[in-house]
């Protein structure tokens, strides 16, 4: 009576689990999928992976990862070993019968912390699976015995990928959590006899990877859209700088134009709906000027135009306004005397790089045609040749120019 009951109460147990983990996962893949609403067509969604550590287990593996914003990503991967290895005597006269047979399912939820396949990501993920295990020298508790049954487990991990390419990513994590085993053991053989069945639940690690990783490059289209014209609403960012680009920028963040008369000009570079200046660099290029008297600071803030009006002049005063604070800590001078303007979305600027890629005119036709700053952006994401003005002319286009003379 006690071993029915005994019985019972782990099917209930059992039940119990598997009904919290299908609610956590639909939770999960609900709260992803609305976390941060961005166009489809912005980010590169779709990746493919697979575990160096788990191949060295004789474990073929295979992972797939969907980024559902530009922070938010869902991975799943599936391991399965069917392979015993080569016999051996484990007790006099008696095969061990090694083996490592099992399946693995894993769901992870990921946050990254910069955006999604770069850098560093916490993770909470989900297992299960089912194993026959034992005859192995390691650990200690696998030499006389043999263990089937199935695991449940779940767990908080972190992780870190490093770029190999455009589209290739090395990563490695490890994760510790609960799992839950339920077994029956053996004595080893292939037939050894059942020594008993045991339902544990125990704290581990629960994730460990070194990962290979291939992103598929997603075809961007153009995504036309009305764009609110009010502040309090977050703008809708329409595309993310590719990688080229963002490499070009960095290589950008000043470039010396001449210094004739005590006058020094040069621009500071931004990556898309960005503000802050980096200061290294910066930094080097005034550090020429440090013990020289200045005279006199211009700063002039821009935006591209993709975002609306009112924001990018915001946007243009932060730019403005942040290299004007390096620049006073920097050569020792008040803040207050350096002559700051935002100019908001930068149409002359575009007017004038839409002539070096050949889209003078349908990009002159539209400005000169309408003087609504929302309906020329609109015109601007309906010419076929947008990407062009995307990824060659807006990223020169987000911009600080700093004058500074001195004497």
């Amino acid at each position: 009576m006690n071993k029915l009951q005994t019985v019972k109460n782990t099917q209930i147990d059992v039940n119990l689990i598997h009904t919290c983990v299908i609610i956590l996962l639909c939770a999960l893949c609900t709260l992803q999928l609305k976390a941060e609403k961005v166009e489809p067509d912005s980010l590169d969604r779709f990746a493919v992976s697979t575990n160096a550590l788990y191949w060295l287990m004789t474990t073929p593996n295979v992972g797939i990862e969907i980024a559902t914003s530009r922070r938010f990503s869902l991975a799943a991967s599936i391991g399965y070993n069917a392979f015993n290895l080569p016999d051996k005597f484990g007790t006099p006269g008696a095969l061990s019968n090694p083996k490592l047979n099992h399946w693995l399912v894993t769901q992870e939820s990921r946050l990254w912390l910069r955006r999604v396949y770069e850098g560093s990501y916490f993770g909470f993920h989900l297992m299960g699976g089912k194993y026959n295990i034992g005859g192995l020298t390691w650990p200690k508790i696998l030499r006389g015995y043999r263990y089937q049954g199935y695991a449940l487990g779940a767990g908080l991990s972190y992780g870190h990928e490093w770029k190999l390419g455009d589209h290739w990513r090395i990563g490695a994590s490890i994760g510790a959590g609960w799992m839950y085993l339920n077994y029956d053991k053996y004595n080893c053989g292939s037939c050894g006899k059942r020594v008993s069945h045991r339902a544990r639940h125990i704290a581990t690690v629960t994730n460990a990877s070194l990962s290979f990783k291939y992103i598929f490059p997603t075809h961007r289209r153009t995504v036309i859209k009305h764009v609110p014209t009010y502040v309090e609403e977050t703008p809708v960012v329409i595309h993310e700088t590719p990688d080229t680009a963002h490499n070009a920028i960095e290589e950008l963040i000043y470039e010396p134009e001449k210094e004739v008369n005590d006058t020094l000009k040069f621009g500071v570079y931004y990556d898309v709906n960005q503000h802050e200046p980096i200061q290294l660099r910066l930094n080097s290029y005034l550090d020429s000027l440090r013990g020289l008297e200045i005279l006199a600071v211009k700063i002039d803030g821009y935006a591209s135009p993709e975002y609306t009006a009112i924001y990018n002049l915001m946007l243009s005063e932060r730019r403005a306004r942040g290299v004007a604070e390096q620049i006073a800590r920097v050569l020792g001078i008040p803040a207050s005397g350096i002559t700051m303007t935002a100019h908001g979305d930068d149409w002359e600027g575009l007017r004038h790089k839409a002539e070096v890629v050949m889209m003078g005119d349908e990009v002159n036709f539209i400005l000169d045609s309408n003087s609504d700053p929302e309906i020329r952006k609109q015109d601007l994401r309906a010419l076929s040749d947008y990407r062009v003005l995307l990824y060659r002319v807006f990223p020169l286009l987000r911009r600080t120019e700093v004058t500074i003379i001195y004497r």
